[in-house]
């Protein structure tokens, strides 16, 4: 299963298998584990919104409507 990654207005697209992740892995599992692949800091992820669908995962800004 594949995992898009948007941050800072770039976007990458992994394997969860890169992360050691599953497809029923939490949201914060998640984050931890894309923190630790790009060596963030611990506060870079925490406005991420992470949506699943039957193709993959979405890890993205949250989308501002109006």
């Amino acid at each position: 299963m594949k995992l898009h990654l948007r941050l800072k207005g770039n976007s990458q697209t992994l394997d969860l298998s890169e992360l050691a992740l599953n497809p029923d892995a939490e949201d914060q599992q998640i984050k931890e584990s894309l923190k630790k692949m790009y060596q963030l800091d611990g506060n870079a992820l925490k406005s991420l919104v992470v949506d699943r669908h039957p193709e993959g995962i979405v890890v993205r800004p949250s989308a501002v409507f109006g």
